[in-house]
């Protein structure tokens, strides 16, 4: 019986397709193989497919003609034996170390951390991976979907890769290039790049404002707080309040306004007298609007096709994007999509409402944030370009949400999605430093008057700038490798900030149990050679090699470490550590270093008369203004610790060039 075969010199995949149907995947590094069969031989097989350069196989399943739900393709019979596992699975997709969670992805790894994900790669809304009655891995529609119609197909995505974080990694952009989403910058709309101010429940002004004053005036007074204070917000979120709720259409139906969905997605006139666009002049900043699922009694209901509670009519949406636009919004979030927000479970409704919300937020310039998600709305994350960020967890971020938001962000930003945490009090310097070192949105809270700004300027610049990292903070994968062997023990997560080669890591580690302390090899995190491990808590450091472990001590619950390679001639540049991401872009805006010596570029913004850079140097550092101005300069012979001081020069700028010192001459 003849068989087709092709390979991809590049990853070392092999394909192979036999006439009866049968299909195999081989790979040599790993050395696994993934079969199966489809009943009806080859020609039931539409497409298996390699990515040229990244270790990723995507299986297309089509019917030529309307039919029930076929059997699931692709069905391995012949997988891996690997040890261990992970899912994710309901409101906020959180993290199990077990297959428990349909809706993808299912991640299979082994104690060296080769790792492989399988997912849906379309369809995501109906799509499920399941086990077959002989414990075949299955991957297709979800069988309450009784019938596909002519045309309809599928397709999943199996990716190999050496490394936790890296497979998550290659199956991320390989499905985001699949779907052909712009994956957004980590400051690509207002909530990503500024401090902004939430009403949020657990909030100051959730269904709550000053008598005197009204819902307007109390949110003004807020903006004018922050101004008084030197850190001015970048936007305003109005949550659930703002719009008309119930039959009654009151802004706070009673007897309890948390079973009411939209009456009409509009301003109540009992709180903005003259519109919401009225306000948005009066206050000045961008408004971020949150959305419930449509009421039983909506007006809406007669007006647009609405399934279940939700409108998967265009026109709708159309019309929803055109007043937000009109009225200065420019971030629209979906609320309960776990289970009130949601369309009826049809092929055609579930996308139509995703679907639809995407494109015509998207005609207007609006960016979305989902709330409430499950991983299926996660991986539709993927077709969205004006998806920029997505709630990870519970009303109210508290230090308990650590590991379910860390674990979330993993799956969240493998598609370029970015991570809100949601509010707390700013008096609460852990957690703003878990939601800055997110990468994502940090966002205020407190009543007028008793912000706390010390704490608040950790995170951002004087022009509310938000100083942040590359990328989202993620588990290392020792800490996923720890939890699959030995369930729940201390969590170590990093995150980096790259000027070209040279990576700046923010490491967090913290106890979950009695362990006192935590391991963590800098190599995990991409760094090589010499690194200079600095200690947030006790401003302290040492020379290490990335290669070593470093003993993290936990009896404070938590610590934060800067992890800097040392150059060669002995500098290391830790950063402005008076910010939780001390070498951020927004504020070291370049950073090159040449061996003999290393240049920064620090940004300023408007106010900022100076700027404190901290680094290591094994004597005292030679310091060069190429512009702005150092106004001080000091070293410690016992720590080798160095600051500098700098004033900017005429662009918001200073660019310095820090040396070793010019060893000594001999005498003659």
């Amino acid at each position: 019986m003849g068989a087709a075969t092709i390979v991809d010199s590049t990853t070392g995949i092999s394909i192979t397709v036999s006439r009866d149907g049968t299909y195999t995947i081989q790979l040599t590094d790993p050395a696994w193989t993934f079969s199966g069969t489809v009943a009806g031989g080859a020609t039931n097989i539409r497409g298996i497919r390699t990515w040229s350069g990244r270790p990723g196989v995507l299986f297309t399943q089509a019917v030529p003609a309307a039919c029930a739900n076929p059997p699931a393709f692709p069905r391995f019979s012949t997988f891996p034996a690997l040890p261990y596992n992970l899912s994710f699975g309901g409101t906020w997709f959180g993290a199990h170390f077990d297959l428990t969670g349909r809706e993808g992805p299912w991640v299979f790894f082994d104690a060296a951390a080769e790792t492989a994900v399988l997912s849906p790669a379309a369809n995501f809304m109906v799509a499920k991976l399941r086990f077959g009655s002989a414990g075949e891995i299955e991957s297709g529609i979800d069988g309450a979907i009784a019938t596909l119609p002519t045309g309809y197909s599928h397709s999943t995505l199996l990716v190999i890769d050496h490394g936790i974080n890296r497979a998550f990694d290659t199956w991320g952009r390989i499905l985001t290039d699949i779907h052909g989403k712009v994956r957004p910058a980590n400051d690509a709309d207002v909530t990503l790049k500024y401090l902004g101010y939430w009403t949020v429940n657990g909030a100051a002004y959730y269904y709550n404002f000053e008598p005197s004053r009204g819902y307007e005036g109390t949110l003004i007074g807020v903006r004018d707080d922050f101004i008084r204070k030197g850190l001015p917000l970048g936007y305003m979120q109005l949550d659930s309040w703002w719009y008309r709720k119930g039959e009654s259409g009151d802004w706070n139906p009673k007897p309890d306004q948390w079973n009411f969905g939209i009456h009409t997605y509009e301003a109540h006139p009992e709180l903005f007298p003259n519109g919401l666009a009225s306000f948005r002049d009066r206050l000045g900043l961008p408004l971020v609007t949150h959305a419930r699922w449509i009421d039983a009694k909506s007006p809406y209901r007669s007006q647009y096709m609405i399934s279940n509670n939700v409108a998967v009519d265009s026109q709708y949406w159309n019309d929803i994007a055109a007043y937000l636009k009109k009225s200065g919004v420019t971030v629209y979030e979906q609320d309960w999509l776990d289970s009130r927000a949601t369309a009826e479970f049809t092929l055609t409704d579930q996308d139509a409402f995703m679907d639809n919300m995407a494109r015509a937020l998207a005609a207007k310039g609006i960016t979305m944030q989902y709330c409430m998600p499950t991983p299926r709305h996660v991986l539709q994350g993927s077709k969205y370009s004006n998806l920029t960020s997505i709630r990870l967890s519970d009303d109210h971020f508290e230090r308990k949400f650590w590991p379910q938001v860390l674990y979330a962000s993993r799956l969240a930003s493998s598609l370029g999605i970015w991570p809100w945490v949601d509010v707390f009090s700013s008096d609460d310097a852990p957690n703003l430093m878990i939601a800055t070192l997110s990468g994502g949105v940090v966002g205020a809270s407190d009543p007028i008057g008793t912000a706390n700004v010390r704490n608040l300027q950790r995170a951002a610049r004087a022009d509310g700038v938000i100083v942040k990292p590359d990328a989202p903070l993620i588990p290392t994968d020792s800490t996923f490798l720890a939890e699959a062997q030995n369930g729940p023990g201390p969590v170590v997560a990093y995150t980096y900030t790259d000027h070209g080669s040279s990576r700046a890591v923010y490491a967090v580690a913290f106890r979950r149990g009695d362990a006192a302390s935590a391991a963590l090899k800098p190599s995990e995190t991409g760094l090589t050679d010499k690194v200079f491990a600095y200690d947030v808590r006790h401003r302290s450091g040492a020379v290490v090699d990335a290669s070593a472990t470093i003993s993290l001590d936990l009896s404070q619950d938590w610590t934060s470490v800067v992890l800097v390679p040392v150059s060669r001639s002995g500098i290391a540049i830790v950063g402005d550590t008076g910010k939780f991401v001390p070498r951020g872009r927004a504020r070291i805006a370049d950073l090159t270093d040449r061996g003999e010596a290393v240049d920064v570029e620090v940004a300023f913004a408007a106010g900022e008369n100076s700027v404190t850079l901290t680094g290591y140097s094994p004597g005292s550092p030679q310091v060069l203004a190429r512009s702005g101005q150092i106004v001080k300069v000091s070293w410690s012979s016992s720590t080798g610790l160095f600051e500098l001081v700098i004033a900017p020069g005429a662009n918001a700028t200073a660019r310095v060039t820090i040396s070793s010192p010019a060893p000594r001459r001999r005498p003659a």
